[in-house]
């Protein structure tokens, strides 16, 4: 298994415990906006880590 093959298995696990974990911030009915801006923050870093693994890949 190469390295950036790890990095994309990680990156998925992170995805599916963020994305869960906004769900149940949502379910509590937290305001709008902190779910909105988990989403970006989490595209975000979805790119910057898309990106890293280019460059050690």
């Amino acid at each position: 298994m190469q390295k950036s093959e790890k990095w994309l298995i990680l990156l998925k696990i992170k995805a599916k415990v963020n994305f869960i974990h906004a769900k149940s911030l949502r379910s509590k009915e937290i305001k709008e906006w902190h779910f909105e801006n988990s989403a970006c923050l989490l595209l975000a870093s979805h790119v910057f880590i898309a990106i890293f693994v280019e460059k050690i890949g």
